[in-house]
């Protein structure tokens, strides 16, 4: 471990992860430490152990994040439904305000009705009412393009506080440029909140982002059908995993975890009519969705700015960051292309002419 997160985050992470709450030491069945919050002290290296005294574990499913199919809300009226859902609580993305988002599922939508209740009997997540559709909006958020791929690939995650291990104050507060905070428009401004959705890059190194939306950079949060803390608790301990993780430790907790988080999940799609054996063999029908989702996409994106009226700023580098970034990955195959043609002519002109040894 380093002094980069301190031991009450990892504290976090571990429950996350493990699926219940419990202490750190620094000996196996040892106390817990002292201090979680040494004021100038790094954290020492050598073993920590995390201790949950409820030996009936609920682990993290290392598959959480797979199988996101696509990154636009709009590819069935049920997803249409849950979008419109998000938009009308959220109004704008809640990181950036701008208004060229999309409705973010949190687990993602290929996961499935089954896979979502199977998530929230296990981790015995409290959802009230209880949460029986992956499109219930409580999984969703309005995210801006440029943060929605990030947050889908698990780059970016968002820590809710306060929480069983941490106090709102015990994450430094690094605000968004003044004219992102205009957009955002914050009804009590976050360094004298009650309570925060903070936004962490794990891994995420695109110098955009970066600078719209610095580490622990703050959420706007609606009071109306919020998602709960533990959805954001699962797709954070999924991006430390994703990280951080061993792959030995992977390995096991999908062992541990498949039959509680998948049984029952032989169920159709109910978006689009298929029947689909396993939340894991859905491959075919995401392939067939990729071009439509392309396409809705797009449409999205036009439409959200012709409601929205009147483009400013913000748009426009939104915009113009989607606009380079297609033209950078269109370079990119090119060049794959390019370098692949010029490795065959070498090899072809390296191996001797079979005629000329006649």
């Amino acid at each position: 471990m380093t002094s980069c997160f301190l031991l009450f985050c990892f504290r976090l992470i571990f429950a996350s992860i493990y699926g219940k709450e419990g202490y750190i030491s620094r000996e196996r069945d040892g106390e817990q430490v002292a201090d979680y919050r040494p004021d100038g002290v790094a954290i020492s290296t050598g073993n920590h152990y995390y201790i949950s005294q409820d030996n009936d574990f609920r682990l993290l499913d290392p598959g959480v994040m797979d199988d996101r199919t696509s990154y636009t809300s709009e590819v069935t009226s049920h997803r249409a439904n849950f979008k419109q859902d998000v938009v009308n609580r959220d109004r704008c993305c809640v990181v950036t305000g701008t208004a060229r988002f999309e409705a973010c599922h949190i687990i993602p939508h290929s996961k499935g009705d089954q896979y979502i209740k199977n998530l929230v009997a296990y981790r015995e997540v409290v959802v009230d009412p209880r949460s029986e559709s992956i499109n219930d909006p409580r999984n969703g958020i309005l995210l801006s393009r440029m943060l929605h791929v990030p947050f889908g690939t698990s780059q970016v995650a968002f820590l809710q506080t306060p929480n069983f291990a941490m106090n709102v104050d015990d994450v430094p507060l690094i605000m968004q440029p003044d004219w992102v905070v205009d957009h955002l428009q914050f009804a009590v401004h976050p360094s004298v909140a009650n309570r925060r959705l903070t936004f962490h890059n794990f891994s995420c190194s695109d110098y955009l982002v970066q600078f719209l939306v610095p580490h622990n950079s703050v959420a706007v949060q609606s009071n109306k059908d919020w998602p709960p803390r533990s959805l954001f608790d699962v797709a954070y301990g999924y991006a430390a995993l994703k990280t951080w993780g061993v792959k030995e430790f992977v390995q096991f907790t999908w062992e541990k975890t498949k039959e509680f988080y998948y049984h029952d999940v032989d169920c159709d799609d109910s978006d689009d009519g298929h029947s689909v054996k396993g939340a894991r063999k859905q491959a075919m029908v995401r392939r067939n969705k990729t071009v439509q989702a392309k396409k809705a996409d797009r449409h999205s994106q036009t439409e959200t700015l012709e409601k929205a009226g009147a483009v400013d700023i913000l748009d426009v580098v939104m915009g113009l960051w989607a606009y380079n970034a297609r033209k950078d990955m269109c370079r990119g195959r090119m060049m794959k292309k390019e370098q692949a043609k010029e490795s065959i002519l070498k090899w072809l002109q390296a191996v001797p002419n079979p005629e000329c040894n006649l």
